[in-house]
């Protein structure tokens, strides 16, 4: 954690907490912080690259993706599309999915 710049300052590292406890029914690891952490810098950088009318579908999908532990099918599903449509966007978009 003292490694990551934490360009959001406090709200971002609350962010993170938040996250982290709401995702894990269990206690939080080294790790859980670590790949959160690697979200937050992966959504930073799509975020610089992408256009500002395509962000609100950017952030719709990393929500859904990471409410879903980043099962595809079930983020789909979520935001009301087909697999299919969702890997598109992804692919547009340039969205990484974390190998968690």
């Amino acid at each position: 954690m003292i490694e990551y710049d934490w360009p959001g300052n406090i709200r971002e590292l609350e962010n993170l907490l938040e996250r982290l406890v709401v995702i894990n029914n269990q206690d939080i690891t080294k790790e859980d912080v670590i790949a959160q952490t690697k979200i937050n810098i992966l959504r930073s950088n799509v975020e610089i690259k992408q256009e500002p009318k395509a962000q609100d579908d950017i952030n719709s999908i990393l929500k859904a993706l990471e409410k879903t532990g980043y099962v595809k099918s079930r983020a789909a599903k979520l935001l009301g599309l087909t697999l299919r449509q969702l890997d598109y966007r992804i692919k547009k978009y340039n969205i990484d999915i974390p190998k968690i």
